[in-house]
């Protein structure tokens, strides 16, 4: 399956837009007035160009009309209000033994590891107390059936927030998460 069979935009039209003097335009249906939609993403009508990501511009209008500089009326896009799909992870602990997590040890990041299945685009976005936020970035078409997202941190976890995120219109999906941290207990 194509990833611009399943596209990941906020209130989505399916529609084919018109040529006309180097600019193609697209019309909402109706009477609907929506100014805030900023992405198009073409479909299978458009051969090896299907799956191409556009930034619209919206026109106005009753009903809101978007158009982008080109040719794309050859075709069904879909059009959407591009969003981020964001999940922050719980700072890792050590347990003990017997399960009870060690609250006061220090854990160092290392490395975080996210398995990714039929995903087009994600990152890892951190930011450490401090410093300036980093992210480490896949981005890949055809989908990957299966791939792996490693980035190197380095820092304390209780100093540190860790988002794995997707702002792109294609397929996202996190199936696994592994930490790699250094543990260090705390004597009293």
């Amino acid at each position: 399956m194509a990833w611009f069979d399943i596209v990941n935009l906020d209130r989505r039209f399916v529609l084919t837009g018109v040529h006309a003097a180097g600019t193609t335009t697209w019309t909402l249906p109706s009477s609907v007035v929506d100014t805030t939609l900023d992405t198009i993403v073409l479909g299978p009508d458009f051969g090896t160009a299907a799956g191409t990501i556009l930034t619209a511009v919206s026109a106005g209008g009753t009903p809101s009309t978007f158009t982008v500089a080109g040719s794309y009326g050859a075709g069904n896009s879909v059009l959407g209000r591009g969003y981020t799909a964001s999940c922050e992870l719980t700072r890792p602990f050590v347990t003990d033994r017997d399960g009870n997590p060690d609250t006061d040890a220090y854990v160092g990041l290392i490395s975080l590891s996210a398995t990714l299945h039929n995903t087009g685009s994600a990152r890892i976005r951190w930011v450490r107390s401090g410093r300036a936020e980093r992210t480490r970035t896949f981005d890949q078409d055809p989908l990957a059936q299966r791939a792996t997202l490693l980035e190197w941190l380095g820092g304390p976890a209780d100093e540190t927030q860790v988002f794995i995120e997707s702002t792109s219109p294609k397929p996202f999906t996190v199936t696994g998460i592994e930490w790699t941290v250094d543990y260090t207990p705390r004597d009293d």
